[in-house]
């Protein structure tokens, strides 16, 4: 047991406050304050303190352009599940290019509303989801907004904070 690493794999990424924190894919983003943030292999959720929106990291794959990911999966995936796009544009965030898709899905529990945007940083594209019901996504499109801005590359001392506990044997005396 030697050597055991306690506590969670930083090579996973770690969540700091409302911060998630990925030192080997070189990304940050910052959901809002309060909610709870999951770590998942799939993807880093948070979740509104009253259960009533979703916001979503998740590594789309390996590229310098977001928007050819975008037109993938608004071709394939949200058309499969009859989505009505209302936009879908090329943006700029303080760090990079980036590609949104804004839209409805109609559900058996009812209308939801959302944004995809793609993120190209560092030789990676994300997908920043945030997603609520139809009428209520207005109270969640700043916070969407701030943290689609807030992705960016972890600065040299982020990386640094990020270590590993492990557990070391000692003999007794």
């Amino acid at each position: 047991i030697d050597g055991l690493m306690l506590g969670a794999d930083p090579a996973e990424g770690v969540v700091r406050g409302s911060r998630f924190l990925h030192p080997d894919l070189g990304v940050t983003v910052e959901f809002p304050r309060g909610w709870q943030i999951a770590n998942t292999p799939a993807a880093v959720v948070a979740i509104a303190a009253d259960g009533r929106a979703r916001f979503a990291l998740e590594y789309a794959g390996k590229g310098a352009d977001p928007q050819p990911f975008a037109r993938a999966e608004v071709g394939a995936r949200l058309a499969q599940m009859r989505a009505l796009i209302d936009s879908a544009e090329p943006q700029q965030t303080p760090c990079c290019k980036s590609f949104a898709v804004r839209g409805r899905l109609v559900t058996p529990q009812g209308e939801l509303a959302g944004q995809l945007t793609w993120i190209a940083l560092g030789g990676h594209v994300y997908r920043l989801s945030a997603v609520a019901r139809s009428m209520e996504l207005e109270k969640y499109s700043g916070r969407a907004s701030r943290m689609v801005r807030s992705l960016r590359a972890p600065t040299p001392e982020e990386r640094a904070s990020v270590t590993v506990d492990r557990l070391r044997l000692a003999r007794a005396i």
